[in-house]
């Protein structure tokens, strides 16, 4: 399996990314809900991300978790759930791999 990226589970999380639209330009997301959830691969809800607009109108976005100790090893995966005017749109789902700690404090 592919994975987007790789994280070591106990760290902070942070990732950023653009909104766009159907032709690959900026997406002004100022009056866009986000959400982002994280789920393991029975679909079990393993973490809600914090999403914080950086720049609306370029339509960038960072989504982040302060402490990833909880995250299983393993195989996760995330969408973007964007909601306007009462119409939900789901982003493409994100594959990553989280690796097991070596040192804990």
């Amino acid at each position: 399996m592919s994975f987007d990226f790789e994280i070591k589970q106990g760290r902070s999380f942070k990732a950023s990314g653009f909104a766009l639209n159907d032709d690959d330009t900026p997406r002004d997301i100022s009056n866009i809900a986000l959400h982002s959830h994280v789920r393991d691969k029975r679909g079990r809800r393993v973490a809600i991300l914090d999403v914080a607009v950086i720049d609306a109108i370029s339509g960038e976005y960072e989504l982040s978790a302060n402490d990833t100790t909880s995250w299983p090893p393993g195989t996760l995966y995330l969408d973007i759930l964007e909601l306007e005017n009462g119409e939900k749109t789901l982003t493409e789902t994100i594959v990553f791999k989280v690796e097991e700690a070596i040192t804990r404090l």
